[in-house]
C-alpha cells in the first residue's frame, strides 16, 4: 500500500509540474486575434499622424511645383527635337560622295534624311509597347500557374500511408493509438483525397509520434495550422515538443482549458 502511494504521489507530482510548465507555456505564447492593435501605445498613434501630415505636406508642394516643371519638360522636348532634326540631317549628307552631292539641286539633302528615315526601323508608340510587356507577362503568369497545378504533392492520405510504413506501424496500431476505429480508418485508406477534421488529423500526428515539424507539414497537406492565436493548437504544440503522445493526457489539458477534444 505504501508503495503504491508513493508511486501516486510522485505520479501526481510530475502532472502538476507538467500542468505549471503549461500555464507557462500558454501566457508566454498565446496571442488572440486582434491583440496587438488593441495595445497599441499613444506615442506610436501619434508619430503615425505626424508622419501622415509630413506626408500630405510633401504632396502638396509636388502638386505646386508640377505646372512649371511640365513646362520645362515641353521646352527641353522641344529643343532636343530641333536639335535631333538638324543632326540627322547633317548625317544624311554625310553618307553622300562629295562629288555626287555639287551634282545634286537643293532638294538633295531633303531627299537624303527621307532615305535616312525609310532605312531606320520605326519607332513602336509607347501604349503599343506597354500592350505587348503586358500581354507577355499574362501569358508568363498562365504557364506559372500551369506548372503549379501540375506539380501537386502529396496528399495527407498519401503521407500518412507512407509514414506508417516508414516507421513500421501497423494500419490496427496507428488508427487505434489516435483514437479510431476501423471503418473510418478503411475510408481513408481508399480515397487519397480524403480531408480530415483538425482534430482527426492531429491525432494521427500523435499517434505516428512526428516531431512538431513533421506535425505542421502533415497538418499542412490536410489544408491546417498551428497558430499562436489558438490554445488548442498551442497545447498540442506544448505537448509534442515534451514528447507527450498520450492522447488521453493531452485530452484532460484541452477539457482543463474548455477546447475541443482530440479523438479517445
Amino acid at each position: 500500500m505504501s508503495i503504491f502511494n508513493s508511486k501516486y504521489k510522485a505520479k501526481t507530482a510530475e502532472k502538476q509540474r507538467l500542468w505549471d510548465a503549461l500555464a507557462e507555456f500558454l501566457r508566454r505564447n498565446y496571442r488572440p486575434e486582434g491583440d496587438g492593435i488593441a495595445t497599441a501605445s499613444t506615442d506610436s498613434m501619434a508619430g503615425a499622424a505626424a508622419g501622415l501630415n509630413a506626408s500630405m505636406q510633401a504632396s502638396a508642394m509636388m502638386a505646386n511645383c508640377m505646372p512649371v516643371a511640365a513646362k520645362e519638360e515641353k521646352s527641353r522636348r522641344k529643343l532636343f527635337g530641333h536639335a535631333a532634326k538638324s543632326a540627322a540631317r547633317e548625317d544624311a549628307c554625310a553618307y553622300m560622295d562629295v562629288e555626287e552631292t555639287a551634282d545634286m539641286d537643293a532638294e538633295a539633302p531633303a531627299e537624303c534624311f527621307a532615305m535616312m528615315m525609310e532605312e531606320a526601323p520605326a519607332a513602336e508608340p509607347a501604349q503599343y509597347a506597354k500592350a505587348e510587356v503586358s500581354s507577355q507577362s499574362v501569358q508568363m503568369r498562365k504557364r506559372t500557374l500551369q506548372e503549379a497545378v501540375a506539380q501537386v504533392g502529396e496528399t495527407w492520405q498519401q503521407s500518412l500511408l507512407r509514414m506508417i510504413d516508414e516507421r513500421g506501424f501497423t494500419d490496427a496500431e496507428v488508427y487505434k493509438r489516435a483514437g479510431a476505429d476501423r471503418k473510418l480508418f478503411s475510408k481513408i485508406r481508399s480515397n487519397v483525397d480524403y480531408r480530415p477534421k483538425k482534430p482527426t488529423a492531429v491525432a494521427f500526428a500523435l499517434a505516428l509520434k512526428l516531431s512538431l515539424d513533421e506535425t505542421k507539414d502533415m497538418l499542412t497537406r490536410a489544408g491546417f495550422a498551428l497558430s499562436p492565436s489558438s490554445r488548442f493548437d498551442l497545447i498540442v504544440e506544448f505537448f509534442i515538443d515534451n514528447g507527450v503522445y498520450d492522447i488521453s493526457v493531452i485530452n484532460e489539458a484541452l477539457y482543463d482549458h474548455g477546447e475541443p477534444l482530440l479523438a479517445s
